[in-house]
Order: C-alpha cells, then sequence, then structure tokens
C-alpha cells in the first residue's frame, strides 16, 4: 500500500502481503532460537530448493555450483548453528544469483533470511534478483527490510530510489536521491536520478542542473548526454544541444556497490570473464582487461568476442605481436569468421606486415564481397607495396557502395597517377577540388602530382589559393603553408619562404610548429637573432616542442652564450628528462666549455650515458669520453676512445677518424677537451 504523510506528498512503505509473510519469518526464527538438540535444518520450516538443470552451464561453473550445494546439504545434515546454516543457503544463493538462475537463489535468500533475521545482506540480494526479474513491488519490500538493518546505506539507497522510480512514487524517490546528493561516490549517481525526474516532469533547466554536475563528477558518463542534449534542446539551445548530442554514449554513471561486486566476482564463467574484461577496457584498465580476457579464453577457446577483445587491448597497449599471436590462433579455430580475419588484417596493417594484411583482407572479401571497408583496407595494404594498379578494382568497390567516401576518391585518383596515367589524375583532383574546394587531401594531392610532373609554379598556385579559404581549419591551412614555403625554398627562393611562413606565424601566432618552421628558416640564412626569438616563443607555447629547444640552445652556443645555453639546456630538460639530443648537448656543452663555471664532469658524464642508452649513436659515444676526461678519468677516457677508433677503423671517413685520434691524444696526455 501507499501512505500519505501530508497532502500531496507521498512516501514509499511496505507492500502489506509480501512485508508480513517477511516479518513472520524473522519472527518464526526468533521463536525457534530456543530449541536445541537436533540439527537447525529440523527446527525450521525452511523452505524447499528446486534445484535447477545445470547441464547447459560451463564445466567450471557446474562444479562450483555442485560442491556448493554438496556443502549446503552437509550443512543441514548437520549444523547446529543456525547461522551457519543461513550462510551456506545464502552462499548458494549468491552463486544461483550469479548465474542468472533467480528462483533458487531467491528460495535460498528466504532461507537465510529465516535463520539470520539480523542480516543486511540477505534482503539486498533478494530485492536486487526481483528487481532483474521486474517484481519492483516485491523489490521495494526486500529493499525495505534492508534498510531496517542499515538505513543510511547509499547503495541500498539509490537501489531503493530507482525502484520507487520504477513503481511510480517519483516522490519516495526524489526524497532518497536528495538524500545521498552530497555522499562523496554516490552523488553523480543521485544527481542522475534527480535530473531523469526532472526531466520526466518537463523541469528541463532542473535537468541540465542535474546533468551537469553529474558530467562534472564523471566526465566519462556518456549515457547522461542524451537527456542533457533533449534538455538543451527544449530550451531552445541548439548548439549545445547539438554539441551533447554528439557526445552521447552508453557508458552509465559509476557508484561503489560492495555486495554486487562481490556477487559478480564469483561468477567463474567464459561469459563472466569477458564482462570483466569489457568494463575493464572502457575505464581503460588495460591490464585488468587482458587478464580478465585471456581467462575468458582459456575457459572457451570457442569464445570469439573475448578473442577478438584480448586482441584489442593489445593492440591499445601497443603490444602488436601478442595481438597477431591471439589473431592468428583465432583464425586458425574459425578460418570463416569475416571480423577476426579484418582483425587480423587490421592489425598486419598497423604492424607494416603489408604481404600479410592483403592475405588477410582477400579472405574477407572472399566471405563477403560487399564489405566495402574490408575493399578499402586492402587496396591500402596493396598501394604499402606499391602495387597501385591492383588496389584499383577495390577502390572501385568501395566507391560504388560509398560514392561520397572521399579518401577512397583522393586513392583512385592517385592511382591514376601511379599507374602512368597522370592527366587523368590532375583531371580527377580538379573535379574533387572544384566540388569540395577545402578538402586539403585533394589539394596536396594534387599539388603533389603536379610537382613530380615538374609544374612546380601550378603546384605552388594550388597551395596559395587554398590557404585563402578561410573555410579551411586554420591547422590545415598552417599545413598548406609549410609545404609551400618547402617548394620555394627547393626552388631557391629563399627570401619568398620566409615571407610564407611568417604569413603562417600571423595565421596563428600561438602555433609552436609555425614559429618553429619559421626560426628554422632563419638560422638557415643566419638571422639568428630573431630566428631566436621564435624558438623561446615556440617553446613558451608548447614547453615539449623538442625540436625547437634544440635549435634555441645551439644557437646560443654557437653565439658562445654558453652561460645562457645551460641555463636553457637545464630549462628544457626539467620538460624533456629523456630527450637524448638535448642530453648530448648539455652533456657534450658541460664537459668541454672553456669557462669553469659551466662545466660539470660528474653531471655530465651521467647525461652522457643516458643519453647513450637511448641512442647508442657514435656522437653520443663521443661524449661519454669527453665527459670521462672531464671527470679526470683518464684511464676509463682512454679505454672508451679507443673501442671508439676500434669500431670504426673502417670508416672512409678521414675527418673522423682524425677527430677521434686527436681526442685520444689528449686524454693520453691527461688533458680534457676544450672548445670556443
Amino acid at each position: 500500500m501507499e501512505c500519505l504523510d501530508r497532502p500531496g506528498r507521498r512516501r514509499w512503505s511496505l507492500r502489506w502481503p509480501l512485508s508480513f509473510f517477511l516479518l513472520g519469518l524473522a519472527l518464526l526464527g526468533l521463536l525457534m532460537l530456543a530449541c536445541g538438540g537436533a540439527p537447525v535444518a529440523e527446527q525450521f520450516a525452511l523452505e524447499p530448493i528446486d534445484y535447477p538443470d545445470l547441464a547447459t552451464i560451463e564445466t567450471v561453473a557446474r562444479q562450483q555450483l555442485e560442491d556448493q550445494r554438496q556443502g549446503l546439504e552437509d550443512q543441514r545434515a548437520a549444523a547446529t548453528e543456525r547461522l551457519e546454516l543461513a550462510d551456506a543457503y545464502g552462499s548458494l544463493g549468491e552463486l544461483y544469483h550469479t548465474y542468472e538462475l533467480f528462483e533458487p537463489a531467491m528460495a535460498c535468500y528466504r532461507n537465510a533470511m529465516l535463520l539470520d533475521a539480523e542480516s543486511f545482506v540477505w534482503p539486498y540480494y533478494l530485492g536486487m534478483a526481483h528487481r532483474r526479474q521486474g517484481n519492483y513491488e516485491a523489490a521495494a519490500a526486500a529493499f525495505e527490510v534492508a534498510l531496517q538493518k542499515r538505513p543510511k546505506d547509499p547503495a541500498a539507497r539509490l537501489h531503493m530510489a530507482e525502484i520507487q522510480r520504477s513503481l511510480g512514487a517519483g516522490g519516495a524517490a526524489a526524497e532518497l536521491w536528495r538524500e545521498i546528493v552530497e555522499v562523496p561516490e554516490y552523488g553523480a549517481a543521485a544527481h542522475l536520478g534527480l535530473g531523469l525526474m526532472a526531466s520526466e516532469e518537463g523541469d528541463w533547466q532542473g535537468a541540465v542542473d542535474h546533468l551537469t554536475v553529474v558530467l562534472e563528477q564523471q566526465p566519462q558518463a556518456s549515457s547522461a548526454h542524451h537527456t542533457l542534449a533533449q534538455a538543451y534542446r527544449q530550451l531552445a539551445r541548439e548548439e549545445l544541444a547539438a554539441e551533447h548530442q554528439a557526445l552521447a554514449g552508453t557508458v552509465d554513471v559509476e557508484y561503489p556497490d560492495p555486495l554486487m561486486e562481490r556477487l559478480e566476482s564469483l561468477a567463474v564463467t567464459s561469459g563472466a570473464y569477458l564482462r570483466r574484461g569489457n568494463r575493464a577496457l572502457a575505464r581503460q584498465d588495460i591490464e585488468a582487461a587482458i587478464e580478465a580476457f585471456r581467462r575468458a579464453v582459456e575457459i572457451n577457446p570457442e569464445l570469439v568476442e573475448a578473442q577478438r577483445n584480448l586482441a584489442l587491448a593489445y593492440v591499445q597497449k601497443k603490444e602488436l605481436d601478442a595481438a597477431l599471436e591471439v589473431l592468428r590462433e583465432a583464425v586458425a579455430r574459425h578460418s570463416d569468421d569475416l571480423w577476426l580475419q579484418f582483425d587480423l588484417g587490421t592489425t598486419y596493417l598497423a604492424k607494416g606486415l603489408n604481404a600479410q594484411a592483403v592475405e588477410a583482407f582477400e579472405a574477407v572479401v572472399a566471405i563477403d564481397p560487399q564489405l566495402s571497408q574490408a575493399h578499402f583496407n586492402l587496396a591500402n595494404a596493396l598501394i604499402a607495396q606499391d602495387r597501385w594498379a591492383d588496389a584499383q578494382g577495390h577502390l572501385t568497390q568501395v566507391l560504388t557502395k560509398e560514392p561520397d567516401h572521399s579518401r577512397a576518391r583522393y586513392l583512385q585518383a592517385m592511382s591514376f597517377h601511379r599507374t602512368g596515367d597522370s592527366p587523368q589524375a590532375v583531371r580527377a583532383l580538379r573535379r574533387e577540388l572544384a566540388a569540395t574546394p577545402e578538402s586539403v587531401l585533394m589539394r596536396q594531392g594534387l599539388a603533389q602530382v603536379l610537382i613530380e610532373q615538374g609544374k612546380r609554379a601550378d603546384a605552388r598556385q594550388v597551395y596559395a589559393q587554398g590557404v585563402k579559404l578561410e573555410s579551411v581549419p586554420v591547422d590545415d591551412r598552417l599545413q598548406l603553408y609549410y609545404q609551400m614555403a618547402e617548394l620555394d625554398w627547393k626552388a631557391g627562393r629563399r627570401a619568398q619562404a620566409i615571407q610564407v611562413w611568417r604569413q603562417a606565424v600571423k595565421l596563428d601566432p600561438e602555433s609552436s610548429e609555425a614559429r618553429t618552421a619559421l626560426g628554422n628558416g632563419l638560422q638557415l640564412l643566419n638571422q639568428w637573432p630573431e630566428a631566436r626569438q621564435h624558438f623561446a616563443k615556440a617553446v613558451v607555447i608548447d614547453p615539449l616542442n623538442a625540436k625547437a629547444w634544440r635549435a634555441e640552445t645551439n644557437l646560443w652556443i654557437l653565439d658562445k652564450e654558453f652561460e645562457t645555453a645551460r641555463q636553457r639546456l637545464d630549462e628544457a630538460l626539467a620538460v624533456l628528462p629523456d630527450d637524448p639530443t638535448l642530453l648530448n648537448t648539455a652533456a657534450r656543452l658541460m664537459s668541454t666549455c672553456e669557462i669553469a663555471s659551466v662545466r660539470d664532469g660528474e653531471r655530465a658524464l651521467e647525461m652522457a650515458r643516458k643519453a647513450y642508452n637511448i641512442e647508442s649513436s657514435l656522437d653520443h659515444a663521443e661524449t661519454i669520453g669527453m665527459a670521462l676526461a672531464e671527470s679526470g678519468e683518464f684511464e676509463k677516457a682512454i679505454q672508451w676512445q679507443r673501442r671508439l677508433l676500434a669500431q670504426v677503423s673502417n670508416s672512409q671517413d678521414r675527418r673522423l677518424l682524425r677527430r677521434l685520434a686527436t681526442n685520444l691524444q689528449l686524454y693520453e696526455n691527461r688533458r680534457p677537451i676544450r672548445t670556443g
């Protein structure tokens, strides 16, 4: 029944028939406490369990259930403590619940409640089982019993609120949600409930307020974007509605539910491990996902979804060899599975194994000749082998299904060029640009074909037309500027190239890449002060711009501003501690500088060794010898330098051999290297 505690306000209450039944069970349990002697099972009117047929359940789970059932039977025959028997019934109920065998699970829970009237766990699980079956009245009654044991449990209150909403008792649900909104880790779920309730009642601003909080607390909860988009649409805020609709997904709000998490952890089937892996993958816990998917495959090697997801997890971890091993084994078992073959081909492509990718995608199109994405990937694999003529037929297949596939149209045009029909390629690309002048891909393709035809002026014009189009995104226009400047530079029009780079910086003064490009050009023209200014600005904009850091510090060294160079190198290495070139530059400066305050042999040796461990180049190896000498370790420096000379003894580079020999002689004379 439903009660009114004041006019117009509803509150949830017991549904009398089931509630009296549960209360009766509890009282009967208390009355029987005094009975002793016989096994406790004989002292209570326990409900018989209709044990289900387990023939269709995986062997590992079937054995788990049978062992637990036998344990219950043993307890029924021998247990003299009611709580022991309650746990035996409850534990078997948990396993049945885990495998969605709800009827025997609920019978076990009711017996456990009869034996242990003070338990919070068993009515909680009983309520969840009723809820899964859509019996919301019974679920509400069970949760009311649970909440009598733990009135403030936030997970139980959230479940009760959702059940009350399903029963149409919105006021009771809202009251529960309002009591939870400030509880850490549960507030987002409560705000979600209030936001959904507000939207159902037409309170669109209220829905926006609550759902905005949800996404502030859990940005990954993409399911909230659906209702938020609807609310903004109703408020005539179409731009925000479109923004949230584009972000809408299926990831729900998360909150701790220790009891249900325990229930899920009991499952040992391949499907259970698959679900755990999927959840781990969704939250980007790749290691946990791999472990779960691996267990799923071990239990059921025929579970294709687990094999595909295990390979996907390895790909996300950038372990392509492991992904290929999984997929090859899966394909060996299921050679006619289209998507396994597709994933295998995609992974081969990512690995750069193009011949194998061709074989895999040929298998895919043999299974489904209509799958345009397979034809497209096969074309890409063929093109990677420079088999443009073979790719043409597959590109035609793609465009027959998807005439607007821009990448396929681009590759088809380029295939004309690569197979000897450059005029047709130019015509095709010009047609594409006439239809979509903002297409940077087509513009770059046309310019490339023209350059390879020797028509550099025409190619420059193609770039120049593109940079004038405001419909082209700024980043794309910057790329066109860079390519136009490179074309000018290679043609010897260096002043014109500098002007183009300046236009790129003017277009986006906050582009670290644009300033680096301009700085590089100015540096090559020996305009070092201005070049250095652009490099310095580039690293302010993007402190991870290693190219700009390297260029700027080198210019300070070339200008013999060694103290400034060391200071800037320290600043660069603070944000890029593993950049081998910066490490080597700093180590060499601190090993060889003529200014004593700049030198630091011990630190230089540490940096030089680190650079060499990251990138074992001859240049880095030389610096180790310099740092050893600066540190006074001349014997080690001599041995190191002799090894270097032995390694390059067959080199035709006489200057290199002379330099190494000269430095060795300095070390033998107990002298470090000094450079101006």
